[in-house]
């Protein structure tokens, strides 16, 4: 009579622990890495509240060298349709964190011989999947989300530049113009107890850099100022939409847009290019357009 094969010892708390770890960093290295599309499995820890959907950009290049070089971008995107980029060490965090999780399903699956194993296994091979499977290309993402491609270019971009400077300032900020380009917002800011003394901050992702002194003449007025109302920054992703047909420019995008007086009145200047053309439109503090030019 053939005598049963001995089992194989259960494995110790520190063995599973320290396999699900290393699984799971490496699982998640390879998501992160190989295949951009599993990185919108990590929208919901990465992405900043208020995200709505989620787009792995590719870009594709030539190094010094001239080999061509692909590179891929996670965009999280707002309901504005505004697009803010996490941090890389979030997004594969959180990739490790899922990979610890389907390591652990696997090994616990394992120990209790049962068949659904497998389908740990399986659910792992999906969320490689291919290198570029569900990307899109820079052109394909402009095209499905029109201002997008500057995460600046939304309610919720524009707000969090604000919220940052009255951070650096240490209060509410009185400003002549604000400038927002599709990875920056510049503030022209009128210093606290002066009457026409002003400094330009530039808010990025990465934070607000120095002020630049502003040269101001002594005679300019200073009611020129105003308060950044978050009502004006709600304005912006619809300026933003309607800017380059109201411009007559189909293809074009906006490259800048700009909030400051014109007489007593606050007027928004879009300015919009594309290949071939360029040209502006105005809209005025309600959103409403004004008139439009061609240069």
């Amino acid at each position: 009579m053939r005598k049963p094969k001995p089992s194989s010892p259960a494995p110790s708390l520190r063995t599973l622990l320290l396999t699900t770890f290393l699984g799971g960093l490496a699982l998640g290295t390879a998501s992160y890495a190989c295949a951009p599309v599993s990185q919108r499995l990590a929208t919901p820890l990465a992405c900043p509240r208020g995200t709505v959907d989620s787009a792995v950009v590719t870009h594709v290049t030539r190094n010094d060298h001239g080999s061509v070089v692909t590179q891929f971008d996670f965009r999280c995107l707002d309901r504005d349709g505004g697009s803010t980029e996490p941090s890389g060490l979030l997004v594969l965090g959180t990739l490790a964190l899922y990979g610890m999780g389907v390591v652990l399903v696997f090994a616990i699956l394992s120990f209790l011989r049962r068949k659904a194993a497998l389908g740990t296994v399986v659910l792992a091979l999906w969320a490689l999947g291919g290198c570029q499977f569900g990307t899109l290309t820079q052109d394909e993402f402009e095209a499905r989300y029109p201002y997008a491609a500057g995460p600046m270019f939304s309610t919720g971009g524009a707000m969090a530049a604000l919220r940052t400077l009255e951070a650096e300032l240490g209060g509410p900020a009185r400003v002549t113009s604000i400038t927002l380009g599709p990875d920056f917002v510049s503030f022209i800011v009128v210093k606290r107890g002066t009457q026409n003394d002003r400094d330009v901050y530039t808010v990025r992702e990465d934070g607000v850099g120095e002020p630049t002194p502003l040269q101001t003449s002594e005679h300019e007025a200073v009611d020129e100022s105003f308060a950044l109302d978050p009502a004006l920054l709600a304005k912006i992703p619809a300026i933003v939409r309607a800017a380059p047909s109201r411009v007559g420019i189909a293809d074009g995008h906006v490259s800048s847009l700009n909030l400051s007086r014109d007489g007593s009145a606050l007027e928004f200047r879009a300015d919009v290019e594309s290949a071939h053309r360029r040209g502006s439109a105005r809209f005025d503090a309600s959103g409403a357009f004004l008139r439009s030019e061609i240069d």
